[in-house]
């Protein structure tokens, strides 16, 4: 197989040989290639499904050792194709190359080209606001973070949601008359025990932005329709919805665990995609990224709005990265906040206010 152009990236591995081209929405790759008929152990449960539904639809035939692809198929995703091609999980943004070796990384300019994120004058600003903000009582201390975020993980945390099922599982998330709702802690709660819009606010707009809720009038629970109008649902259809909240949440959890403490923009750029493909009902929302940076504010930043967050980036001074999403930016804060050495929310309110 061989390569024309530069708009299309070469996969090789193991039974593996692929072109592939970044599309608008998703990765397409070109009928003829080849992928490893095996998986490896750790990506099986991942990939089985979706290598099965291929072979159903006749994307996918067996050939030796091998499967070969019928027509041009599109993923949701460069590591999503990657990882279906190579039978193993990947990072797409770093397999897919052009022949002198560039990655798709390299390509799409996903990496930043300096090493700081902050010259002297923003570091300057940024550490004079914080001293300034905290000083004024507006910046919560170290020690008043990590119980807040303890507290909150206590309540809401992956252990807790794993032993919900039902309509206590519904009203445990989507219930905004339940004060001990998730939904109300990330919305609305505000108080000693637990001030939410001090971690980024996502206020505002119709409660549909939660797909699922309880309206207040009539008690029943309601969801989109077509049109995306609110209208009432089943109790059983309620609770299919906090289901699938409820086990794409502790998947985008494990994503989160599995990522390096130092990791790269490419690494980001995997979050994004895998988020994409295994949590696209509470990753593409404010409220599922809020949820997510509150336990692990050490990896995601607090602005809960891709506008924000390349808003702020440009502040910066920088280029956000190539790609959509509410994670493929992370790291950029990420590594802004340790060079001024302070923690993602002590950071963030004065980057905000700067």
């Amino acid at each position: 197989m061989t390569n024309e152009n530069d708009g299309q990236f070469i996969l090789r591995g193991k039974g593996t040989e692929a072109i592939g081209t970044l599309a608008v929405k998703g990765f397409v790759v070109q009928q003829g290639a080849t992928a490893c008929r095996d998986i490896v152990p750790s990506a099986t449960d991942r990939l089985t499904p979706i290598r099965t539904r291929m072979l159903a639809e006749g994307a996918f035939v067996e050939e030796g050792d091998c499967l070969r692809l019928t027509r041009d198929y599109t993923f949701e995703s460069p590591s999503g194709a990657a990882a279906a091609m190579l039978g193993r999980t990947a990072n797409g943004w770093k397999e897919w190359k052009l022949l002198d070796g560039r990655t798709l990384s390299d390509v799409k300019r996903v990496v930043r080209s300096g090493d700081a994120m902050l010259d002297t004058s923003k570091r300057s600003a940024i550490i004079s606001k914080h001293e300034e903000l905290l000083n004024e009582g507006r910046i919560y201390t170290k020690a008043q973070l990590e119980g807040y975020y303890a507290t909150f993980r206590e309540k809401f945390g992956p252990g807790v949601l794993s032993g919900l099922d039902g309509e206590s599982l519904l009203t445990f998330i989507h219930d905004h008359g339940n004060r001990d709702s998730l939904v109300y802690w990330l919305e609305f709660k505000n108080d000693e025990e637990f001030d939410t819009k001090r971690f980024g606010s996502i206020a505002g707009g119709s409660a549909l932005k939660f797909r699922v809720f309880r309206r207040k009038e009539t008690g029943h629970w309601q969801a989109g329709d077509e049109r995306n109008k609110p209208t009432d649902i089943p109790l059983e259809e309620a609770i299919e919805y906090a289901r699938t909240h409820r086990d794409q949440l502790l998947k985008g959890v494990e994503l989160l665990e599995q990522l390096a403490d130092d990791a790269s923009d490419e690494d980001y750029a995997e979050l994004q995609d895998h988020m994409d493909e295994l949590a696209p009902d509470v990753s593409t929302l404010a409220w599922g990224h809020k949820y997510f940076s509150l336990l692990f504010p050490e990896k995601l930043d607090d602005f809960h709005s891709p506008h924000w967050q390349r808003f702020h980036i440009l502040k910066m001074l920088q280029l956000p990265p190539e790609g959509d999403g509410r994670y493929i930016s992370a790291g950029r804060f990420v590594s802004a906040a340790k060079e001024v050495d302070l923690q993602m929310n002590p950071f963030s309110r004065p980057l905000n206010k700067s």
